[in-house]
């Protein structure tokens, strides 16, 4: 990694020993083309680093394995850190030369961030461990980030510098009552779903693995700037996101073979001969104005005459007639480069949403046993309904489709669940009746079906959890294991049996009461087969 590091991004102008990759030069120079491959391998390797299991045969290495910490040295470094440390040995030989060198606004931002990593490591606090590593391998990425894109990284690091600032200030937290100010996990939320918004395959990496350290530390605020997303009354507020994304696009759309960028623009084609013939179309208003012109023309000549207009008047009623279509031409066209834009902007939202999912899934895979899991499911139940009732183009289905495998396979088939219930009793009670109504009032089946599946999780898990109340039936000693089994059948946790049986009951009674019901035999026998009691 450093190898493909020094020769992406620095040129050797003479031998030196202090520098392994600078100890020979190249028989000949590289030219940009090999500078632009090398940097792709160099962030591929660093990808691979990021996600490496501990190597190494000593008990801290071993701890660190079982703990599944990923990226990382033997003494618990990040692998990372190494690079910067080495990146920055670089900059400072006389013997190289970068490819594209710092400005002094660069350079200074390039110090700021090593000195604030260098604090953060400073930092003791066990409790604050997550928030110590996000911050730091999120300002290493960046840091390194730095050397490929200048421009756009400084403003980056420069906000991300501001919030660890303010993260990590004495004042911050004596100002952590306050709930009108925003805490270190909202403020590091939003600006990973800032750099989601980036078209960098890389950037998204960065955002999902930092995403992982916060995960333990999620507040419910945070959450809801990830759920905000989904949410169709919020689209207004991802405008800025969205000008980001194809901003970045027209400058990257000559560079897709180099595999860093994404492909958002992959839904743009096919799409433009419906629109031409609707800006074809001449409307009335346009008639009224040629008519007015032609008629305007004809008053020169005059009244019951057939003499034909002279060739003065012929000119002026042809200027003004150009004129004329020449206006429509203009509004034709910006009605078209209006809709092109909100297409556009459409497929980067949902483009964009798609990355968002990503996060949801690592959530609900490390925080199957957080509360906040409960906040998910409606907003992904609304999200799959939204992209049934739409248009079913390509990237309506993709998103359907990964909407649909997080919520079977990250949410409702996940053998860990939340087991501090007791306070949530209630609210699960409630949110299992409304699953189950909306359920019965939906037309459509396939949507129904979603609905009654995430009610059946909220089952599983009111009858998987203890009552600190109630003490659960204990079979006998000399019982055998069907005994042990049907005890446990028999045990309803936390689940309000007589509540829940009237709830289904009213949905079994639609169903063979309703002639078009959209529930199905299918769900019933789930039900009965997963809970007989």
């Amino acid at each position: 990694s450093r190898f493909c590091f020094f020769h992406a991004f620095f040129v050797a102008k003479k031998k030196t020993s202090q520098i392994d990759e600078a100890s020979v030069l190249p028989s000949e120079p590289l030219n940009e083309r090999d500078h632009t491959e090398t940097e792709n391998y160099f962030f591929g390797l660093l990808q691979t680093l990021n996600t490496l299991p501990v190597l190494g045969d000593t008990a801290e290495a071993a701890a660190l394995r079982k703990r599944h910490v990923h990226g990382v040295t033997a003494d618990g470094k990040l692998w990372i850190f190494h690079l910067v440390e080495y990146a920055n040995k670089v900059l400072s030989s006389e013997h190289v030369k970068p490819v594209k060198p710092f400005t002094k606004e660069q350079r200074d931002i390039w110090e700021r961030t090593l000195q604030a990593v260098k604090n953060l490591q400073k930092k003791e606090n066990k409790s604050d461990s997550a928030k110590v590593g996000a911050f730091q391998q999120l300002l290493l990425s960046m840091a390194i980030h730095l050397f490929k894109n200048q421009s756009e990284t400084v403003d980056v690091l420069s906000d991300l510098l501001n919030c660890t600032e303010r993260a990590f200030s004495k004042e911050g937290k004596k100002k952590k009552t306050d709930n009108s100010e925003p805490g270190w996990v909202e403020v590091m939320v939003e600006i990973l779903l800032s750099l989601l918004a980036q078209p960098s395959l890389l950037l998204r990496r960065i955002s999902k693995s930092v995403f992982v350290w916060i995960c333990p530390s999620l507040t419910k605020r945070g959450l809801q700037l990830i759920l905000d997303v989904f949410d169709p009354n919020q689209e207004e507020n991802e405008e800025s996101a969205v000008i980001v994304m194809e901003e970045s696009n027209k400058k990257t759309k000559s560079a897709k073979n180099t595999g860093e960028e994404g492909s958002e623009d992959s839904s743009d084609e096919g799409t433009d001969s419906g629109d031409e013939e609707e800006n074809e179309e001449v409307d009335d208003n346009f008639r009224s104005q040629l008519m007015d012109v032609l008629q305007a023309g004809n008053a020169l000549v005059s009244d019951g005459s057939d003499e034909e207009l002279d060739d003065e008047a012929m000119m002026a009623l042809d200027k003004n007639i150009s004129a004329l279509f020449a206006e429509q031409q203009k509004r034709i066209q910006a009605k078209k480069n209006e809709k092109d834009r909100m297409r556009k902007e459409k497929i980067l939202r949902r483009d964009f949403k798609a990355k968002v999912l990503d996060l949801i899934d690592v959530f609900l895979i490390k925080q199957a046993e957080n509360p906040l899991v409960f906040d998910i499911i409606e907003p992904l139940l609304q999200l799959i309904e939204q992209c049934m009732s739409s248009d079913s183009d390509k990237q309506e289905v993709d998103i359907l489709r990964k909407t649909a495998s997080i919520f079977k396979n990250s949410l409702c088939r996940s053998k860990q669940y939340c087991k501090r219930m007791d306070t949530l009793q209630e609210d699960v009670h409630t949110l299992v009746q409304r699953l189950v109504k909306k359920a019965c009032k939906h037309t459509d089946s396939a949507v129904a079906l979603y609905y009654f599946s995430a009610s059946l999780y909220l089952l599983k898990v009111l009858k998987g959890n203890t009552s600190s109340t109630v003490p659960a039936p204990q079979p006998e000693k000399h019982s055998n294991s069907r005994a042990k089994q049907a005890c446990q059948l028999l045990n309803p946790g936390l689940l309000d049996v007589k509540r829940v049986a009237a709830i289904y009951r009213q949905a079994l009674t639609q169903f063979f009461s309703k002639r078009n019901s959209p529930l199905t035999c299918s769900m019933f026998h789930d039900l009965f087969k997963r809970f007989p009691v």
